[in-house]
């Protein structure tokens, strides 16, 4: 279709205070809850900052499915039902669920709390709010 979507990009401002091998594993905590909460594939490619620009710029790109990823009965990996992040507002409306809007705010959250999280564990006191860019 014309409309078709093959997957979703979240790009991350990873902090600059924290060591590479500490993005790294930022990222992967962020792509783990995707997998977690979605039940999608994730293809995780974390940036250094580019010759031009801020230096500081560290970044990651996550790669994510439109649809669940499902073992079948022989154990071999198959695409499911989309994921529910990837629903209409009507048809999230008559699963219980809320509005697309509000579940991208909330996976905004989740990223500022294991943002933060990381930054405490490594002693800075710098924090991210996942109502800002």
């Amino acid at each position: 279709r014309k409309d078709a979507r093959t997957g979703r990009e979240w790009v991350l401002a990873l902090p600059n205070e924290l060591t590479s091998e500490q993005r790294a594993d930022l990222a992967d905590s962020f792509a783990r809850a995707l997998v977690e909460r979605y039940g999608v594939a994730v293809d995780v490619a974390v940036h250094l900052p580019g010759n031009e620009g801020d230096e500081r710029n560290h970044h990651a790109h996550i790669m994510t499915t439109t649809r669940k990823v499902e073992r079948d009965a022989e154990g071999k990996l198959s695409f499911g039902d989309k994921s529910t992040i990837e629903l209409s507002d009507k048809k999230r409306t008559s699963m219980g669920l809320g509005k697309g809007a509000d579940e991208v705010t909330e996976v905004r959250h989740l990223w500022a709390g294991l943002a933060n999280a990381a930054l405490e564990r490594a002693g800075q006191e710098a924090r991210i709010d996942h109502r800002t860019n």
